[in-house]
């Protein structure tokens, strides 16, 4: 297990990795709120088709169900 695999999850509102391999959901669908959805998709296509990065802002969900914005 590797320490970013722990700050994931921990960023994501669960106590463990083996509590977050659980979520059998998409991740788009079960940790982005969906107001972010469309950029966030939009940005990953852009940058695997252009090999161009984004920077923005997105909200994920969390256990917890309470919001936290990070950088991209």
């Amino acid at each position: 297990m590797q320490t970013s695999d722990i700050h994931c999850s921990t960023l994501l509102g669960y106590k463990s990795v083996e509590e977050l391999s659980k979520v059998r959901e998409p991740f788009i669908e079960a940790f982005i709120v969906e107001k972010s959805r469309e950029a966030l998709v939009h940005a990953y296509i852009h940058a695997m088709e252009e090999k161009i990065g984004s920077c923005f802002e997105i909200s994920l969900k969390k256990q917890k169900m309470t919001d936290r914005v990070i950088i991209m």
